[in-house]
């Protein structure tokens, strides 16, 4: 029995279609430094194979505010535009809040509005100094004691404290209509973030939550990604080409389809890495330009794809010499 299972391990680890399976796009990216690029040069261009295509945005929309999801108006794989409304949470608290601050910003514009107050302290304050000069003058002519001119000097200065009193107590009324203006505009920014909005125009891949379902703020419910542009990541060969050679070159990508077809895009090279992926090669990135066929998206994330970079003449005549008439490959 020990014998049979050797001989079963032995016939896996020498099977053909395990030594020679092609390490794929996924895995490169998963593990790049045991890929080395696999490049085709030719004339005027060089070909990348295993590259994969990415998202040039995807994101995950989260909840800013807590409670149950009322309405989920769209629906996997439908269009959205940036801004647009992907769900709603309840907020009927939050209406609740905001017109106790409405009601609270009338009362306090209310009372920060009325000088009723500072009007009649100035008239106090008027008729306390008109008595004080008059007792002053009698005073000066003798006829009026020293106490009584002092009762009504007393009665000036307090008519004064009471008009600033009343002008302080408005500076007071604003501030706290300041305040006021800003819970309300607090509670109306909370109404609105009990709507979640896309934060980009793509389509939406992802439902992570259901009507009716409780989120709490911060819980990730839809997942948006950008499908008009998408980039296309290879590795090249640094030993062929510098970087300052291919950024900026325009790129042709084909990919594989059913019954064996191939459909190609164009795009140019958007980024090129600042630093080695592994001893003898470097990442380059295309932005391409994606395509529909009867309203769907024909270039998917995550699939493999052939970058072909279309060189300048300037980096052809300075590569090395190749055999440009079927291409050679370099691993």
């Amino acid at each position: 029995m020990k014998t049979r299972r050797i001989l079963f391990l032995a016939a896996i680890l020498i099977s053909p279609g395990i030594i020679e399976q092609p390490i794929s796009a996924q895995t490169a990216q998963d593990q790049p430094e045991m890929l080395s690029p696999v490049n085709r040069v030719g004339e005027g261009h060089v070909d990348l194979e295993f590259c994969r295509v990415m998202f040039i945005s995807e994101v995950d929309v989260p909840a800013q505010e807590s409670g149950p999801l009322l309405e989920m108006p769209v629906q996997l794989g439908q269009a959205v535009e940036g801004g647009q409304s992907l769900a709603r949470i309840d907020d009927s608290l939050a209406q609740l809040r905001l017109e106790t601050a409405r009601t609270k910003l009338a009362a306090a514009s209310e009372k920060a509005n009325n000088d009723v107050d500072i009007r009649a302290a100035n008239n106090a304050l008027e008729l306390a100094e008109t008595e004080r000069k008059r007792n002053y003058q009698l005073l000066i002519k003798r006829t009026l004691p020293q106490a009584e001119y002092d009762r009504s000097a007393l009665q000036a200065k307090q008519a004064a404290l009471q008009v600033e009193q009343a002008q302080r107590d408005m500076q007071t009324a604003v501030k706290e209509a300041q305040i006021e203006s800003h819970n309300v505009r607090a509670a109306s920014d909370s109404i609105d973030r009990h709507i979640i909005n896309s934060p980009l125009q793509g389509v939406v891949m992802e439902r992570y939550k259901e009507p009716g379902e409780w989120v709490n703020a911060g819980d990730n419910v839809m997942r948006v990604a950008r499908m008009d542009r998408l980039y296309v990541q290879g590795l090249l060969d640094s030993s062929l080409f510098n970087p300052h050679e291919v950024e900026g070159q325009k790129v042709t990508i084909s990919v594989a389809v059913a019954r064996g077809e191939r459909l190609e895009f164009q795009g140019r090279i958007a980024y090129v890495s600042l630093e080695k992926q592994n001893a003898r090669s470097y990442i380059v990135r295309a932005e391409v330009e994606n395509r529909q066929h009867n309203g769907r998206w024909l270039l998917l994330a995550n699939e493999e794809a052939t970058m072909r970079i279309h060189l300048g003449q300037q980096s052809v005549t300075q590569a090395p010499e190749y055999n440009f008439g079927a291409g050679r490959v370099y691993r």
